[in-house]
């Protein structure tokens, strides 16, 4: 089960870096797929800095498959950021109402959230404990 979940691990962090570059490069294109609209400078910089970062998320995902010690630690704060994503989702359907557009970026966001919250969980050494009554 590890080596399935550490494979999906792999191929999102290869979808991250993918979308974070082409979030660098194609800023106009990225802003007709999220619906937002940069303007001037400061726009593109705005989102070339929050949707790059899917590129630091996708190399920090790599190191971890690569590095047992941070394994766990890494995906489980990644997959934590996902599940912040979903729920600042929700509160703005609740605030500014529902678009059908968001469904697939609510599913997404679950499926990206629970591979690394499952797959850090698997990753967790087992802790010994010492007892005290010995």
């Amino acid at each position: 089960m590890e080596k399935v979940m550490n494979a999906l691990v792999a191929l999102l962090a290869l979808a991250l870096m993918g979308f974070g570059i082409y979030s660098i490069v194609s800023v106009s294109e990225l802003g007709a797929m999220t619906g937002l609209t940069p303007e001037g400078a400061m726009g593109l910089s705005e989102m070339r800095a929050i949707y790059g970062g899917f590129l630091i998320q996708g190399l920090l995902l790599l190191y971890a498959l690569l590095n047992h010690n941070v394994r766990s630690t890494i995906l489980m704060v990644i997959g934590i950021t996902w599940a912040g994503y979903i729920a600042m989702r929700l509160v703005s359907i609740a605030l500014d109402g529902f678009a059908p557009a968001m469904t697939a970026a609510l599913g997404s966001e679950a499926v990206v959230a629970v591979v690394l919250i499952v797959a850090a969980r698997l990753a967790r050494k087992p802790v010994r404990s010492k007892s005290i009554l010995r």
